[in-house]
């Protein structure tokens, strides 16, 4: 398994288990982080 694939694997793996397994290996010090979904879409109808 290659690097990029182990460092995929790890992030899955704390998303998953709610744990901080090596979050400083995997992303730089002045990471941004941002929501990927909107509660808003929730309450509006098609």
């Amino acid at each position: 398994m290659d690097k990029r694939e182990q460092m995929i694997r790890l992030w899955f793996s704390m998303w998953l288990e709610k744990k901080d397994l090596g979050m400083d290996d995997i992303f730089a010090e002045n990471v941004s982080y941002t929501e990927s979904w909107d509660h808003v879409i929730a309450i509006v109808k098609p």
